[in-house]
C-alpha cells in the first residue's frame, strides 16, 4: 500500500506541491493527471524518493520512504522517467541492470531468472540478445519497463510512458501494465496525457490542479465537471461499444 500524507514541496522558493493526501492500494493502475506544470513529475520524483517534501510523508506498507536507505527504496519502487537512458548493450543485459540493487560480486541463478521471468511476462523474451540500439519505440518502452520490474517492485511509477508511441503501441502498451500490475499485484501510478486511454485503462485516478490534489478515486471522480476545473475546457463523456470515450468540445471541436 502506498500512503501520501500532507505532502508539500517548493523548488527553487517556489510553491510546487501543497498538501496532498491519498491512499493506493495493490492491483490498483491510477493515472495522475492535469495540464502541464500543474506537479505531475514533481510528485512522481517525491514519491520516489528523489525529492525530499517540505512536509508530510510517503509510506510504503506503512514504512516512511525517507527512513529507507537508497537500496531498500530500490526493492520497493520502480521508476521510469520520462527519458530513459538508452544503454548500447543487448536486451537482457539491459534488463539486468534491474538487478543492481541485489547483485553481488557475480550474477546468481536467481538474478537471470528474474531476468528471463520478466522478459516472458511482458512478451519480449525473443528479444533478449538484441541490441538495445535495433528496437523500436514500443520494444524500447517495454524493455525500459522491464528493467524497472526486474528489481521486484512493490510500486511502479512511470512518467509519460506512451507519448511518443503511436496509437497501437499505446494501446498495447497501456494494456500489459494494465495486465502486469494485476498479476504482480502492484501498485502502478502512470502520468498520462490522453484522457481517453487515462479512462480506459485506470482503475483510479489522481487529478492535480496548480499543485493541489482536485480529486481522488474510481471513475465517479472522472466527470466533465472535473474535465473542466482541471484542464480548463468542455468535454463529454460517452460509451462506444462499450469502451468510455473523452469528447473534448472546446475550443477546438466546437463550431
Amino acid at each position: 500500500m502506498l500512503e501520501v500524507n500532507g505532502l508539500s514541496l517548493s523548488l527553487k522558493g517556489r510553491k510546487i506541491l501543497r498538501d496532498i493526501h491519498f491512499t493506493l492500494r495493490p492491483g490498483e493502475l491510477v493515472s495522475l493527471l492535469g495540464v502541464n506544470g500543474s506537479g505531475k513529475s514533481t510528485l512522481i520524483r517525491a514519491m520516489t524518493g528523489l525529492l525530499r517534501p517540505e512536509h508530510g510523508e510517503v509510506l510504503v506498507a506503512g514504512l516512511a520512504l525517507t527512513g529507507m536507505r537508497g537500496t531498500e527504496r530500490a526493492r520497493q519502487i520502480g521508476y521510469l522517467p520520462q527519458k530513459a537512458n538508452a544503454i548500447s548493450c543487448s536486451v537482457f543485459d539491459a534488463v539486468l541492470l534491474g538487478r543492481t540493487p541485489s547483485l553481488g560480486w557475480r550474477i546468481s541463478a536467481r538474478d537471470s531468472a528474474a531476468v528471463e521471468r520478466v522478459l516472458m511476462l511482458l512478451g519480449i523474451e525473443h528479444l533478449a540478445m538484441r541490441s538495445t540500439q535495433e528496437l523500436s519505440g514500443g520494444e524500447f518502452q517495454k524493455v525500459a519497463i522491464a528493467r524497472a520490474l526486474a528489481q521486484e517492485p512493490r510500486i511502479l511509477f512511470l512518467d509519460e510512458p506512451i507519448n511518443h508511441l503511436d496509437i497501437k503501441n499505446q494501446m498495447e502498451l497501456m494494456s500489459l501494465l494494465k495486465k502486469i500490475t494485476r498479476e504482480l499485484d502492484l501498485v502502478t501510478v502512470s502520468v498520462l496525457h490522453d484522457l481517453g486511454i487515462a479512462l480506459r485503462f485506470s482503475d483510479r485516478f489522481l487529478l492535480l490542479k496548480e499543485g493541489g490534489l482536485y480529486a481522488w478515486g474510481d471513475r465517479s471522480v472522472f466527470t466533465a465537471p472535473a474535465i473542466r476545473e482541471v484542464f480548463g475546457m468542455e468535454a463529454l463523456l460517452h460509451e462506444v461499444a462499450g469502451i468510455p470515450v473523452v469528447l473534448p468540445t472546446y475550443p477546438c471541436c466546437r463550431a
